[in-house]
């Protein structure tokens, strides 16, 4: 993965997440740094503005229905929302880990699964930006 997968990675979780509402924060990890070539799990944290009514049910919807080589979870524990494999999720809570201690640990243990996540991070954020864009329902 280059610098401009990278960057093109930043730019699809953008997109995505902006058709729901202005973005006033954003942290996007798409699993890779090109300088130490780490590879671990892809997370997107962010939050808006003026969060719509509706913003939270499509959202849950659109990462439910999608249907990709890993399985997604969302969250939001606070104010911001968190979309991460579900893997990290379940590992986090069996093993008591969380942050980077938590990827790390998943990096070195599963490097198939973060290589599978990596690729699978910006196909969800286009699935997600084209479902929230079709004005339509999330799960019709």
């Amino acid at each position: 993965m280059s610098r401009a997968d990278v960057e093109n990675a930043y730019r699809h979780v953008m997109e995505a997440i902006g058709v729901l509402g202005h973005v006033e924060w954003a942290g996007i990890d798409p699993g890779f740094d090109e300088s130490s070539s780490r590879r671990t799990p892809p997370y997107a944290v962010w939050r808006y503005d003026n969060e719509t009514e509706d913003a939270g049910s499509r959202i849950r919807s659109a990462v439910a229905l999608y249907d990709g080589a890993v399985a997604w979870s969302v969250e939001k524990p606070r104010r911001n929302w968190i979309i991460k494999p579900a893997h990290v999720t379940e590992y986090g809570r069996t093993t008591g880990l969380d942050g980077r201690e938590l990827l790390n640990k998943i990096s070195a243990s599963d490097p198939q699964f973060c290589e599978d996540a990596i690729r699978d991070f910006i196909l969800l954020f286009a699935y997600l930006k084209s479902n929230w864009s079709s004005r339509r329902s999330p799960d019709q």
